[in-house]
């Protein structure tokens, strides 16, 4: 009976230690599978293109593939793709000087699409970058998560195809988590790093046919396109005899050494209009310092011309003179 029992004990205690072992592996293979399943979640959900269609713009002679949720508007300043959201804000974090309005939405995409003539290189840049058939450089000009990520790509008929991306700090990886995971909590909104995803494959879908217009000599071409105004940018509310800035980027710029900055009104008539001496300012930018004429109250605007250009150049958004 002893032995019998010594057998049975050997036997109980076999299927006891198989069935751990069979727990272990299974436990030790579950682990490993929710570890590996880790790995492959994506830090961004992919990005669909069922939705996309194709803009064509035949005038400068392209196409591209973008997703339906964006807003397209062609202009002569070229084609802007634009987002947004039910978001309260003042300028997305980037009030630097305190003096912007709150707004109801906040626009969380934000790309212009130009081609300008000649080769165009920025002053500097961050890097070489490529998509699909483009290839060219990348610059960044702002400070703490606001500002523009420039790409510059040289296309066929000696033409410069130039996307510029607008940078909110609310939506950068640089703001407080608490602060960011409130607008990423809107439904819909695009963060920051779908927008790149997003971009990417834009740029990515790029194809080129010949263009409608023809690109003039350097002598003949307007420097249209090739100047943005960056300071005011519209909204803002100043006071007569109030200091303000006036800057504009120039890093695509003619050869000119000098500006002219004008001041117009709703009907676009000319208030003020003098000229300026080209600085290199930073980054590209030009700057220059204005004092508001006492006897100015409305709605205004300003234009840059470089000499001798007959087109408009550039045009900032509106803004607020009181007395």
């Amino acid at each position: 009976m002893n032995i019998k029992n010594n057998q049975k004990g050997f036997i109980v205690q076999g299927v006891i230690a198989l069935v751990a072992l069979v727990l272990i592996g299974g436990g030790a293979y579950y682990a490993g599978t929710k570890k590996d399943d880790a790995k492959k979640v994506p830090l961004v959900e992919d990005v669909s293109t069922v939705d996309w269609k194709t803009y064509t713009n035949s005038k400068d002679g392209y196409t591209f593939d973008y997703p339906t949720k964006l807003s397209l508007n062609a202009s002569t300043d070229g084609v802007n793709l634009t987002h947004s959201i039910p978001f309260e804000n003042t300028d997305g974090g980037c009030d630097m000087v305190g003096n912007a309005k709150v707004s109801k939405t906040l626009g969380d995409f934000n790309v212009l699409i130009s081609v300008a003539p000649g080769q165009i290189k920025p002053p500097y840049a961050d890097g070489a970058f490529s998509r699909g058939s483009l290839k060219g450089d990348w610059a960044y000009r702002g400070a703490e998560g606001c500002g523009q990520t420039v790409y510059y790509f040289p296309i066929g008929g000696n033409r410069t195809l130039i996307v510029t991306k607008q940078e909110l700090q609310v939506l950068s990886p640089i703001v407080a988590p608490d602060v960011r995971n409130k607008v990423l909590a809107v439904p819909g909104v695009i963060s920051y790093e779908e927008s790149k995803v997003i971009l990417d494959r834009i740029l990515s879908s790029f194809k080129f046919t010949s263009p409608t217009n023809k690109v003039e000599s350097k002598e003949s071409v307007s420097e249209t396109r090739r100047i943005e105004v960056i300071s005011p940018k519209g909204g803002e509310t100043y006071k007569t005899n109030q200091k303000i800035v006036i800057s504009w980027n120039d890093y695509f710029g003619p050869d000119a050494d000098t500006f002219t900055v004008a001041l117009v009104d709703k009907k676009l008539s000319k208030i003020i209009s003098s000229s300026f001496v080209r600085s290199s300012g930073i980054d590209g930018i030009s700057s220059i310092e204005w004092t508001i004429p006492a006897d100015l109250n409305g709605k205004y605007k300003i234009e840059v011309y470089p000499p001798g250009a007959r087109e408009l150049v550039a045009r900032s958004n509106e803004f607020t003179i009181t007395n």
